[in-house]
């Protein structure tokens, strides 16, 4: 029984708040991620090259 209780205790601490509650810094870097990719197109080169005939 106590590691089921030692789960839901770990399950309410990481996921029962906000995540700027738990670790304000990982919060942060995301909503910077997230904004940098909402504005910046990444494009990605290829290889691909087609033989005709």
């Amino acid at each position: 029984m106590k590691t089921v209780e030692k789960t839901q205790e770990y399950w309410d601490l990481v996921f029962g708040k906000d995540l700027a509650e738990v670790d304000p810094d990982v919060a942060e870097l995301i909503v910077f991620e997230e904004e940098r990719q909402a504005r910046k197109l990444i494009m990605i080169p290829t290889e691909f090259v087609e033989r005709r005939g």
